[in-house]
């Protein structure tokens, strides 16, 4: 099974520059979302389109962290077609 995920924008505010190096926060968050993705029975799914999604706060740690932290929101919103 191929599983195709397109996010146009992603607009993270308040940031500020905090979470450090954008290539590596970008890179952290497909990796955690690649993980997270392949790790789910498809089954178990609830998809949706959607327009805009609001994830949950972020605490910015650094781009590793907070990387994993983004791709662990939208990964819950997509799967559970909020």
């Amino acid at each position: 099974m191929t599983i195709e995920l397109h996010i146009d924008h992603l607009v993270l505010d308040g940031f500020d520059g905090a979470a450090g190096d954008p290539r590596a926060l970008s890179a952290a968050l497909r990796a955690e979302l690649a993980r997270l993705l392949a790790s789910t029975p498809a089954a178990t799914w609830r998809p949706a389109r959607a327009t805009v999604l609001r994830g949950p706060e972020v605490t910015v740690t650094g781009p590793a962290a907070t990387g994993r932290d983004l791709a662990d929101a939208v990964y819950r919103a997509v799967r559970d077609g909020r």
